[in-house]
């Protein structure tokens, strides 16, 4: 393998540095470029294998996406320090969310975007189906099956996200939804029936079994 071949890509050291910036809880000017730095020698050194398919940038999609994951962070994160202080034992569920895209990138992105996310951690990837495992945090008593439900969608809207930014037209249509850099700009017609995706609904539109727990 030459050194060109071993030189890794925009997106995987954006991505490395967007985490190595996360670990240290610090966005800094000095924690960015030694991000980068890291990124780049830790691509050359362990060089990753070709993924097919990233040919796609739509700013204003991933604008949003950006927008979406830094509210979901803080948002997410003021909740759990709320939980933290209250008194009890907090209820959790592993679920099993089942992805609509067949993308490896996709996959691997989704489920470290939700991980980053406080409250939530994958503990599980399956790439040949395309389904995540996912521990969830306090979940309630009353209403679990729908909390859970609501995470689920959650979750595939994050991977809506993803795919308006990055997926071709053609891995759009191929995971059913419709040319375009919107979220919620639709699914191709008959794709959820074809497909049996039972849990991409609109969060509370669904009538969910009493309980909650492991799933």
């Amino acid at each position: 393998m030459t050194f060109r071949d071993r030189l890794p890509s925009l997106t995987s050291v954006f991505w490395l540095t967007v985490v190595w910036v996360f670990l240290w809880g610090d966005i800094s000017l000095g924690n960015v470029v030694n991000g980068l730095i890291l990124a780049f020698v830790v691509g050359v050194i362990f060089p990753l294998p070709k993924v097919g398919g990233l040919n796609r940038f739509r700013p204003l999609a991933f604008l949003v996406l950006a927008g979406r994951f830094v509210s979901d962070v803080v948002i997410s994160g003021f909740k759990v320090a709320l939980v933290a202080l209250r008194p009890g034992t907090p209820r959790s569920a592993v679920i099993k969310v089942q992805l609509r895209s067949h993308s490896d990138f996709i996959l691997a992105t989704t489920a470290a975007m939700t991980t980053l996310i406080p409250g939530s951690v994958a503990i599980n990837t399956h790439r040949l189906t395309g389904v995540i495992y996912l521990h969830v945090f306090d979940v309630p008593a009353k209403g679990g099956n729908a909390h859970l439900n609501r995470f689920r969608d959650t979750v595939l809207r994050q991977e809506e996200r993803l795919l308006r930014a990055f997926a071709t037209q053609a891995e759009l249509a191929d995971a059913g939804y419709k040319p375009g850099w919107r979220v919620g700009t639709g699914d191709v017609p008959g794709w959820l029936e074809t497909h049996g995706h039972r849990h991409h609904h609109p969060a509370g539109k669904k009538k969910a079994k009493k309980g909650g727990g492991r799933r």
